[in-house]
């Protein structure tokens, strides 16, 4: 569909601020103790925000890591305290990581995609007998194009409506990166665009040269992906694909296994049908203003929540997953990929997988662990699910 351009942000953000509402009003009718699932975010902010605005007694909770250059504790104490939320918080001790990597595989039952899901999982496990709602901000990043490497799309899209100081907008929101240089930073952005999946959501490429074995992948490369781009807006195709094929789903499964495992029912106010359908429309124009994502969803509850930590964007490494693949896990992770069943004969180039680690884990500096820990934790959900 073609996007409106005679009706004002003010009047998309009138009709949005009120089905968020009602969402809201509807997700929080219980009457058990109920809590909030919060990161420094945003999406988890607004939720806060509803709270504060609705005058609900609801509990924050927030998953921290020993390691405190990741912790996003303190703005999420500052979110909680400006809402009116009791606060509180879970870490996953990493003398027990290994153990607790492989209770969360037999938790999902399938392989997941980042050890960030071990924290998600351990919060819900931790106040599992505290709160027995949690409202969780899932859907979020994709009604609102809040993902960095949206802002291609989003730039394709506005490129001829003539918006004043676009090039230094552009330029002002790739800004501030913390792993990559503004070209790598566009290269794939626009790789994952064309082709969905090739990196992860601040722009970075998945670093995987060599490590997957020619003659498997000659078998597929003749293979086109069967997605579709139902919009003429690119911004919101993108958003499409994440919705219905790629993030979504996959981090709807997590919460459902983490939160059903305990016996806790996760409640989504971001994804009532109407909220979607009504962020869906806002026109491309509105998604990415003064550097900022998701600025029509921060502004409808600016009041109700400290604006600094509201209109933060999304951190572009925000869990230590990275370290612990070159430190805590080193060994465990050689012992895998030396192990004689290791599922690497047919599919996975075993040899280049162990001189890419060797490499990574002498350096200090951040890498892209994305595609290697998903190889991992496919062999590791194969020998504990598939072989037992």
């Amino acid at each position: 569909s073609k996007d409106n351009q005679n009706i004002s942000y003010k009047e998309y953000s009138i009709r949005l601020r009120e089905k968020m509402i009602n969402s809201f009003r509807q997700h929080t009718t219980f009457d058990v103790n109920g809590g909030i699932h919060m990161s420094g975010g945003s999406d988890s902010a607004l939720l806060a925000a509803m709270s504060s605005y609705s005058k609900k007694n609801l509990t924050s909770y927030t998953f921290d890591f020993e390691n405190k250059k990741y912790s996003e504790i303190e703005s999420a104490k500052i979110l909680a305290r400006s809402a009116n939320l009791k606060h509180k918080s879970s870490v996953v001790p990493e003398k027990n990581l290994i153990d607790y990597i492989n209770k969360v595989i037999q938790i999902q039952f399938e392989p997941f995609s980042s050890l960030r899901i071990l924290s998600q999982n351990f919060l819900y496990e931790t106040y599992s007998d505290e709160s027995k709602v949690i409202l969780d901000g899932s859907g979020g990043d994709e009604i609102g194009a809040g993902y960095r490497y949206y802002i291609i799309p989003w730039y394709l899209d506005v490129i001829g409506l003539n918006l004043n100081n676009l090039n230094s907008r552009f330029k002002k929101t790739i800004g501030n990166h913390e792993s990559l240089s503004t070209k790598d930073f566009i290269l794939g952005s626009l790789a994952n665009y064309l082709k969905p999946g090739m990196s992860t959501q601040d722009g970075s490429m998945f670093e995987k040269k060599g490590f997957l074995n020619e003659d498997f992948l000659k078998q597929y490369e003749s293979e086109e992906q069967i997605i579709k781009r139902p919009f003429k807006s690119h911004l919101r195709n993108a958003q499409y694909i994440d919705f219905h094929y790629s993030k979504l789903p996959r981090s709807l499964r997590y919460t459902d296994r983490a939160s059903m495992r305990s016996s806790v029912e996760a409640r989504l106010p971001l994804l009532d049908h109407e909220v979607v359908e009504q962020c869906f429309q806002i026109p491309s124009k509105f998604k990415f203003l003064f550097g900022q994502d998701r600025i029509i969803l921060k502004d409808l509850f600016k009041k109700n929540i400290n604006q600094k930590m509201l209109f933060k964007n999304k951190r572009t490494i925000a869990d230590p997953q990275s370290v612990w693949i070159k430190k805590n896990l080193l060994g465990f992770i050689n012992d895998t990929l030396n192990s004689k069943n290791f599922l690497s004969a047919d599919i996975l180039n075993n040899v280049n997988i162990k001189e890419y680690l060797n490499n990574v884990s002498k350096r200090d500096d951040h890498f892209n662990s994305s595609f290697l820990i998903r190889i991992l934790l496919v062999e590791w959900w194969r020998k504990q699910v598939v072989e037992n």
